[in-house]
């Protein structure tokens, strides 16, 4: 009972979270949160407007001036699933905090960010510590399964991913192969630029989410 109550109290916080951030968005100006974030202000056929935004490789609508999220269901079943309520609202966060700047191409450790050594066990335990226990053995896939979400190579450790998230958003998954005598490991980076672009709390619900979707795709295709 307590752990169901807990649950509720959870998703409703989820909720009024997301509230709060489309009544912030509301009082911006769509175009202004467009330059901002590397987004379009788009009106189709019956005169409605949205802000169009790429996530993880694929647009999604954000209606003016409710500041509702929609996008095309068949694609994200293929891609791990529907975009969760954890995901929208660091969307929303997103188009909120971003301040225009572009990746800078600097790698930096979660832990070196503004307040990330306080997060920095939850971080490694929810995305880093996962990520590298689905890719051991199967270094070669991580490759694959990124493109998939429109990452491309890296340059990074044996096998690396640059993934651009959000428009101004991206992570960099990086593994080193072990062998006989040394484990195979891997860590996550964040661009230099994410200070302007996220708060750090809502980086590790990002990087845990991706990691949700690497490792959804990775076991359908590895079978």
């Amino acid at each position: 009972m307590n752990g169901k109550k807990q649950e509720n109290n959870r998703e409703k916080h989820l909720h009024l979270a997301r509230d709060l951030a489309r009544e912030k968005l509301k009082a911006m100006e769509s175009a202004d949160i467009c330059k901002r974030t590397g987004s379009t202000l788009r009106q189709n056929e019956a005169g409605a407007t949205s802000i169009s935004t790429e996530y993880l490789g694929k647009p999604l609508r954000i209606a003016v001036p409710d500041m509702t999220l929609s996008y095309d269901d068949e694609e994200w079943k293929e891609r791990g699933g529907p975009v969760s309520l954890r995901e929208e609202i660091y969307i929303l966060h997103y188009l909120i905090s971003a301040q225009g700047t572009p990746p800078s191409g600097n790698a930096v450790l979660f832990r070196d960010m503004d307040g990330g050594m306080a997060y920095d066990g939850i971080f490694r335990a929810r995305s880093v510590d996962r990520f590298v226990r689905a890719f051991r053995d199967r270094e070669d896939l991580l490759t694959e399964t990124g493109s998939f979400f429109g990452g491309v190579p890296g340059e990074m450790g044996n096998v690396s991913v640059r993934l651009r998230v959000l428009p101004y958003a991206e992570l960099v998954f990086v593994l080193w192969k072990g062998d006989d005598e040394i484990p195979s490991s891997g860590n996550i980076f964040f661009d230099g630029s994410i200070s302007g672009i996220l708060p750090t709390e809502d980086c590790v619900v990002m990087t845990e989410t991706v990691v949700n979707r690497f490792i959804r795709v990775l076991c359908r295709n590895a079978g």
